[in-house]
């Protein structure tokens, strides 16, 4: 059997985190009840509610974590990786919608087989990073999807103009158990997990994961976050 993440400690750990801050998200609600005026209560149960849809959130990232985990790497066969990632795409075009967004997609290839699953490619790597752009970018901008190769890589490249991550976040981005919980345009926070899923898969597919981000804009690079996937032509 082939698991993603080799150290099962770490998914127990997690999971007593997530229990312990739904526990202090009960406590904290009979505070409230208990002491605070009207319109203190109001704001702060706006705070409680962000933390248990944080634990949500994370609730339903631990699933695709537990499944990953236990994915069967002997069915994973070559498959072209355009497919999913359209599906991914027209998939979440809606939810670009709803922000006025426009995902911009360019194919550069007449073929792009990989080795993979469908499956895998659409719901938990396209998925995550698209999902991901749309959340932190800001109502009304673009983002950009483009699909490249060379003779040794099929390369994705996916371009947004959000808020960006600063250094000490790009750090931490691939742990699962050293997470940034980032509030995105509309103020919600979410589970932080999307791109250790995707790195961790990255690395079990031989692939590579570059992530490139900016806070601010420069003479160089507009604000947003750059993130390239790489992998290996068959």
């Amino acid at each position: 059997m082939s698991r993603v993440f080799e150290n099962e400690l770490d998914l127990k750990n997690l999971n007593e985190n997530l229990h312990q801050a739904l526990l202090e998200a009960h406590r904290d609600f009979d505070t409230i009840i208990k002491e605070a005026t009207n319109e203190d209560t109001r704001k702060r149960l706006l705070v409680l509610e962000s933390k248990v849809d944080t634990v949500t959130k994370s609730l339903k990232k631990i699933n695709q974590l537990i499944l990953l985990n236990f994915y069967q790497g002997n069915k994973w066969r070559k498959i072209e990786v355009s497919t999913p990632l359209l599906a991914s795409i027209e998939k979440l075009k809606r939810h670009a919608q709803k922000k006025e967004q426009i995902i911009d997609f360019e194919n550069q290839t007449t073929e792009a087989v990989n080795f993979g699953d469908g499956i895998i490619f659409e719901e938990f790597i396209f998925d995550n990073l698209i999902s991901n752009a749309i959340k932190f970018s800001p109502h009304g901008s673009k983002i950009h999807i483009r699909l490249t190769q060379n003779s040794d890589y099929n390369i994705i490249e996916l371009r947004d103009y959000g808020i960006g991550m600063d250094g000490d976040q790009l750090y931490r981005i691939n742990s699962i158990t050293d997470r940034i919980y980032t509030p995105d345009t509309d103020g919600e926070i979410g589970s932080g997990m999307s791109f250790p899923i995707v790195a961790s898969l990255m690395r079990k597919l031989n692939g590579s994961l570059i992530v490139n981000s900016w806070t601010k804009e420069t003479a160089e690079h507009k604000r947003g976050t750059a993130v390239k996937l790489k992998f290996h032509r068959f």
